[in-house]
């Protein structure tokens, strides 16, 4: 059970250094709207939840 743990936090590592030296590339490059999509795709938000906000008049 334990390897099978870590072998997930391994895969779950590298697809996370992918993503980031795809963000490192875009941002070297300055394509903004890349840079965006691939730091939502690193911190777990979608599209959807960055449309749901809390109202301004709340915070």
């Amino acid at each position: 059970m334990h390897a099978q743990i870590v072998e997930k936090a391994l895969e779950i590592s590298q697809k996370r250094r992918r993503l980031l030296d795809e963000m490192r590339k875009a941002i070297r490059a300055g394509e903004k709207d890349t840079v965006f999509q691939l730091a939502r795709r690193l911190t777990g938000l979608t599209d959807e939840q960055e449309r749901h906000r809390t109202r301004k008049s709340i915070n």
